[in-house]
């Protein structure tokens, strides 16, 4: 993701679908919604923290059990998170994880 992203300040809601991205970084402060959808998201930054976003839509992203891990202290106001369409194989993991979340 363009570094050139964090200069839009008062954005609020971003969809980059099918763009090829591997890793989520950059985000503008005020942004409430990120759209991802069927892109290859590897990882999210190390470096970010977002405390305005409220909505994460991975739907269709081919992510693994092991991306979960973190979210929770990178995204700490996430209220909805959609993970449609992945390669989750432990239910178990991916709900206590996600329920770190709340």
């Amino acid at each position: 993701m363009d570094p050139e992203l964090v200069r839009f300040g008062r954005l609020t809601l971003l969809r980059l679908c099918e763009n090829n991205i591997e890793t989520i970084e950059n985000l503008p402060t005020n942004l409430r919604e990120l759209h991802l959808f069927s892109n290859p998201v590897r990882q999210v930054s190390s470096k970010l923290r977002s405390e305005s976003l409220v909505y994460l839509g991975l739907g269709y992203c081919q992510l693994g059990d092991a991306f979960l891990e973190g979210l929770s202290h990178q995204f700490p106001s996430l209220l909805s998170l959609d993970l449609a369409h992945n390669l989750l194989v432990d239910l178990e993991f991916a709900v206590d994880r996600v329920r770190m979340l709340s």
